[in-house]
């Protein structure tokens, strides 16, 4: 539960059956902060496709969903991702040496 003191609001955070995630909540629904009386909610999946799609990113870009086998996965993904980076620059450099020392070879013939 939080305060919103420039909306004058409270906003308590749940977890229902409209969330995609594994662990919280992603629900929120709005009080207001001077009587009390119910002021909005705001939920992840079921109000309109754009907003659910938009959740579903999210959750699954902090992988937040389908539990741990999902995260390593992820996970996994990317170390692969770090790996092909340092594997092409490696191959770069050896192709950028192998270039100048070729181009100094042919230079010391003329």
């Amino acid at each position: 539960m939080g305060y919103d003191a420039d909306k004058g609001i409270y906003r308590y955070t749940v977890r229902t059956d409209r969330d995609f995630i594994d662990q919280g909540g992603m629900t929120e629904i709005y009080f207001d902060a001077n009587n009390g009386a119910w002021a909005g909610q705001d939920l992840p999946s079921g109000r309109n496709a754009g907003v659910t799609i938009t959740y579903w990113l999210v959750s699954l870009h902090m992988a937040h969903v389908w539990g741990l086998p999902y995260r390593i996965a992820v996970c996994c993904m990317g170390l692969v991702v770090a790996m092909l980076s340092v594997t092409g620059v490696y191959l770069w450099l050896k192709k950028r040496r192998a270039a100048r020392l070729k181009q100094r070879g042919i230079a010391s013939y003329r």
